[in-house]
């Protein structure tokens, strides 16, 4: 019968090399450091090795519970519950805490259990947290989060996945000063605050992904809105559903990068018109291929990198956003997942012959063709008749291109016819690579 694996501590037990080793020439805080990168069990293990080793884990500034191997057995999950509180009862002190990560899938029974574990994480005055990461599955419903996490004076970042509310409604007072970083996935997600409430006042990168909410557009626009040099956005899916968005001025003058990946009607225009000073914008196939002129603000102006999800049929709408980004540099299109070799079989090119889903804006060619653009990205290119008819317009109107790029899995043959046409399109460039 095979020996059980051993874990990478057992293995330096039993070859009895811990004080004969390198490591032994390691300081206490290197060492700390590196017990900081283990999960608290295996980091506790270590007090076993020596002398020198039984407290070094005291010392730890990265706390990394996960309940996993244990989930489903409940000897063992009061087993490690009380082991957690040893653990925060022993840290020298509880408060040298500087990363907090929590994965658990738990019953109601031990709710609890965690919310004195992020408070001891938390405890004031002598708190130093700056990251906090929580995922939590829950049966039943869902856990509301302590007060301290939401008036932390030192925390950064903040990564919430999960059955967690994240509401301030809750709360007589909410603000966390420092926070850079703001994380919201599958959380029972609202936010009305108090008119003139700045509650992230500092917050740059914030993302948001399958949030459960009722008044979906009203809580997003007014978190916006509350970040004030707010400077990167992402908006996921979500599984709400939407009211018409009202038309509530969304705010954040200090926004450079803006991220949607889901369509959800007015709310995704709203944004878009609301936000068009972004210097880099990005939209999946599900935005992109329901644009319309009208949804639309008059002009990105400050738009230098477009990355877009194209699907064969809608290369038309690329016309749209050229159009009004004037000062755009670097065009990026990633064929969808709706690919038309995958929608159409093989009679993409078929539909193409008489160029109907492509229309020229002759004689104008948008300024950004003209004068701007540098580089342009096809990404997953298959080489049917679409995709070329727009390199070949893009080839002869990008008067200052310099270099087209296609990426593609095509076999060699492919490559091969592919990179043939191309090269016999007319370019308007003098300095384009291609």
């Amino acid at each position: 019968m095979a020996e059980p694996k051993k874990t990478k501590t057992e293995s330096i037990i039993s070859n009895g090399n811990v004080d004969d080793s390198r490591i032994s020439a390691l300081t206490d805080a290197l060492l700390s450091q590196i017990l900081s990168l283990l999960p608290i069990t295996d980091a506790v293990t270590t007090s076993v090795l020596s002398k020198r080793w039984r407290f070094l884990w005291t010392s730890i500034d990265t706390l990394d519970i996960d309940d996993a191997p244990c989930h489903s057995l409940t000897p063992k999950r009061v087993g490690f519950v009380n082991f957690i509180n040893s653990v925060l009862f022993l840290l020298n002190p509880p408060s040298c805490i500087h990363n907090f990560h929590l994965k658990s899938s738990y019953s109601p029974a031990t709710e609890s259990n965690i919310n004195r574990w992020i408070c001891a994480a938390l405890e004031e005055p002598t708190n130093v947290v700056r990251e906090v990461d929580l995922f939590l599955l829950l049966r039943r419903s869902p856990m509301k989060l302590p007060h301290s996490l939401f008036t932390c004076k030192t925390l950064e970042y903040l990564k919430l996945e999960g059955d967690m509310v994240f509401n301030i409604n809750n709360y007589h007072s909410v603000c966390v000063p420092n926070l850079k970083v703001l994380h919201l996935l599958y959380v029972y997600f609202s936010y009305i605050p108090p008119a003139g409430s700045v509650c992230f006042p500092n917050l740059e990168i914030l993302h948001l992904n399958r949030l459960k909410c009722k008044n979906y557009s009203d809580s997003v626009s007014k978190l916006i809105s509350s970040c004030p040099i707010l400077k990167h956005l992402v908006i996921g899916k979500t599984d709400s559903e939407l009211k018409d968005a009202n038309e509530a001025d969304i705010s954040a003058p200090a926004l450079t990068s803006l991220q949607l990946d889901s369509y959800k009607g007015d709310f995704v225009f709203k944004l878009l018109r609301g936000l068009s000073s972004v210097k880099y914008l990005s939209l999946s196939w599900m935005v992109y291929e329901n644009i319309k002129p009208r949804y639309l603000p008059a002009v990105f102006c400050n738009l230098t990198r477009l990355d877009v999800t194209v699907n064969c049929e809608y290369w038309n709408t690329l016309l749209i956003l050229l159009e009004k980004s004037d000062n755009l540099e670097h065009l990026i299109c990633t064929k969808g997942m709706f690919d038309c070799d995958l929608r159409y079989g093989n009679v993409c090119d078929s539909m193409w012959t008489d160029l109907s889903k492509w229309t020229e804006p002759e004689p104008y060619v948008p300024k950004c063709l003209s004068v701007r653009l540098k580089t342009v990205v096809i990404r997953k290119s298959r080489g049917c008749i679409g995709e070329l008819v727009v390199v070949k317009y893009v080839l002869k109107n990008a008067l200052v291109l310099e270099k087209m790029t296609l990426q593609t899995n095509l076999n060699e043959k492919g490559r091969s016819e592919l990179a043939s046409k191309i090269t016999s399109f007319a370019g308007g460039s003098k300095i384009c690579v291609v």
